[in-house]
Order: structure tokens, then sequence, then C-alpha cells
């Protein structure tokens, strides 16, 4: 019966706020726009700082109302609840599976459940993207820096270690083509812009 709320998690997921608030306020799909990214990064870049934040927040929400449903109510493992939500994000269903990148989503579950690790992420991502402007730079070393830690500081079980490492290898392939333009110096550097 637990399956069917991991199922729930993947749905939750699959609502692209980027998506919808894009849509809805400048008639743009933003898919189509940009980095093609559907994420509060490509949402600021291309059409403002307000609009970014606010998508960002929402994408983060998922993964913390999942996570925390997760654990109230017995539901299953959150940390596994947490791999679903992101790969809904990544990969949603009500939107052809072309999603985002899935940081914000999983920012927001490690947040409610290992708060003691926020610290060393927002450290580590603001740093890296205020010396290069890189944002995926940063956010694939904030999520590599927080699991290595999550992995060897925190007493997990079995099914925890795999889904932390499912989010890890899924974020890693999400970002392979910023990974590629990064060691050729072709990425974006992080900018706000608007329309």
């Amino acid at each position: 019966m637990k399956y069917i709320y991991y199922l729930l998690a993947y749905l939750v997921g699959s609502i692209s706020f980027s998506y919808i608030l894009v849509k809805l306020f400048k008639g743009d799909d933003i898919r189509e726009t940009g980095s093609k990214n559907a994420g509060g990064t490509n949402v600021t870049r291309n059409f403002g700082l307000v609009l970014g934040i606010i998508t960002t927040l929402l994408d983060m929400l998922k993964g913390t109302l999942m996570v925390f449903l997760f654990r109230k109510y017995d539901l299953g493992s959150p940390v596994l609840a947490l791999f679903f939500t992101v790969l809904g994000h990544c990969f949603p269903i009500f939107f052809g599976f072309k999603g985002g990148k899935g940081i914000a989503t999983t920012v927001g579950g490690v947040i409610y459940l290992f708060p003691r690790v926020f610290p060393l992420g927002f450290v580590v991502f603001f740093v890296l993207c205020y010396l290069t402007k890189y944002v995926s730079l940063g956010s694939i070393t904030m999520v590599s820096a927080v699991a290595v830690n999550l992995l060897f500081y925190e007493k997990l079980d079995l099914t925890d270690i795999i889904a932390i490492v499912l989010i890890w290898f899924m974020i890693f392939f999400r970002h392979k083509e910023n990974i590629k333009r990064i060691l050729t110096d072709t990425e974006n550097k992080f900018k706000v812009g608007g329309k």
C-alpha cells in the first residue's frame, strides 16, 4: 500500500511551477525560452528576479511538503519520497517529461530532514556562484558536498543511502550539458533578466 504514496510524491514533483507561472503571467513556454530548462534559474534569467524567486520557493516547497507528510504520517521513507519528488520535478509526467534539474526540490527536502547541513550547502553554493557566476557549478558542488556529508556522518539505513545516491546521480545527469559547457568555458553566467 505504501507504494502508492511514492507515486503521489512523483506526481506532486511533476507539478512544474516554472511552466505554470511563466505561462500564466508571461504567456511563454519556459521550455522554449533561454536554456529551455524548466527551473527557477532560467525563469530569473528571462523573466526577472521576482518570478524566479517565487518559482524556486514553490519548487522547494514540493520537497519540503512531501518529506514532512511522509515523516508525520509514517507513509514510508522520507528520503525515498524526496527521490521520487525530485524525479517528478526532473521528468514531469504532466509536461512531457521536460522538467527542471532538481536542485530547489532537493534543497527543500534536505533542509527539513537534515537541517544541520544547510549552512554547509548554503556556503558552498553562494561562494562558488559569487566567484564563478556559474549557478550550475554552485548547485552541483553543493549537492555533492551535502551528499558526501550525509553519507559519512548521518546514521542512514540502506534505503536512505540508495535514495541519496540516486538523487546525487540524477542531478549530475540533469547537469551533464552544463558540465560540458563549464569544461569548455562556454557556460552561461548568471544574470537577472526580465520581459
